[in-house]
Order: C-alpha cells, then structure tokens, then sequence
C-alpha cells in the first residue's frame, strides 16, 4: 500500500480514540497469523521481512506515487 493510502486509514481511527489500526488484507493475516506462531519462527520472518533487498529487485522507490500524481499519469 501506498503511504497515503495507509494515513487515510489511520486516521479516522485515530481520531475516534482507536489505538492500532492495521491496513491492508495481507497485514492483517501476518498480524493475525503471529499470535498462532512460536517465537522462533516469528523471529525468522521478522529476520526475512528486514532484510536487505538488491538494487536490482527493489519495486517501488521513495516519493514515486506522489511524482505520478503530479504528472497527471
């Protein structure tokens, strides 16, 4: 998800008092899905999740949403 897509969903909640909203299908089944995972394992997908990504492989880059907008595309 883009990040304004994700302040947009944040937001409502946070103003209504809420204090963790989670966007997004697929980040809602990892969150869901660690409650039923050992820490050892949730450990191993953390270590996956940040881990560096090649240059060459990376698929979106800082600010690239909001300079598509500006150009009208």
């Amino acid at each position: 998800m883009a990040p304004e897509e994700v302040a947009e969903v944040g937001y409502k909640p946070l103003m209504a008092g809420g204090r963790v909203t989670v966007a997004g299908t697929v980040n809602k089944l990892m969150v869901f899905s660690r409650h039923l995972m050992p820490g050892s394992a949730q450990a191993k997908k953390n270590g996956k999740m940040y881990e560096k990504v090649h240059p060459e492989k990376v698929i979106r880059v800082s600010g690239e949403i909001r300079e598509k907008e500006t150009a009208g595309v």
